[in-house]
């Protein structure tokens, strides 16, 4: 598998911007690197999501262990895979342990005004939890750089900066605010299939706290 970054970009018929190419009729798997795949059964060592190689490999470079989206919507696999039954998940995703381990989201500043990013970064987040991750956002002001790269690129101290984004980075349950209850509600009903059944009845309770909606009306 390769893909290819377009300098410069061309575009398409449609008007749209392209940046990255992949061979066609193959899907847009993570990026990961061989040291990464190296903890992928070691959940004490925290794990970053991101979007892209190159935000992935800025924080390499700072020794995080990073995993690079293609996309906001790409840890999905799409309806033509093989992976019902783990709602479509990517099978390299899966490969890892998530049980007990530190997940940091890290996805593009634009999170706070995009209700697009929101969507799939809950969702994401909250198949992350089903599977037993302790699942924490990312974020820091766009004025700074729109994507972790940039900001990091930006920072006098990367790696001063780095551990302080881990230190106030915001647990999911703090990011399932009322203001985002779509958002919410729609990730749970994505990756109920995958919790147990007490872990079901502890994320209603949770988001029925958080978004002040009824047990029965979120059911």
């Amino acid at each position: 598998f390769s893909r290819f970054r377009l300098l410069p970009p061309i575009i398409d018929q449609q008007g749209k911007e392209i940046k990255y190419i992949h061979p066609k009729e193959t899907a847009p798997i993570p990026y990961i690197l061989p040291e990464v795949w190296e903890v992928k059964n070691k959940a004490n060592k925290p794990l970053w999501l991101t979007e892209g190689e190159k935000k992935a490999l800025s924080l390499i470079k700072l020794g995080k262990h990073a995993i690079g989206l293609a996309g906001v919507w790409c840890f999905r696999a799409g309806k033509d895979s093989e992976q019902e039954g783990s709602n479509y998940l990517y099978q390299e995703l899966l490969k890892f342990s998530w049980q007990g381990r530190n997940v940091f989201l890290a996805f593009d500043a634009d999170i706070w005004t995009n209700p697009q990013v929101r969507y799939s970064l809950s969702e994401l987040a909250m198949k992350l939890a089903a599977k037993g991750a302790i699942v924490k956002i990312v974020s820091w002001s766009p004025l700074l750089g729109k994507g972790i790269d940039d900001f990091l690129a930006n920072a006098f101290e990367p790696d001063h900066v780095i551990g302080n984004l881990e230190l106030s980075a915001t647990p999911l349950r703090n990011f399932l605010v009322p203001d985002h209850a779509k958002e919410a509600i729609r990730a749970f009903a994505m990756a109920r299939a995958e919790m147990s059944d007490l872990q079901r009845e502890g994320y209603l309770k949770m988001l029925s706290n958080t978004l002040k909606v009824g047990m029965k009306t979120l059911k």
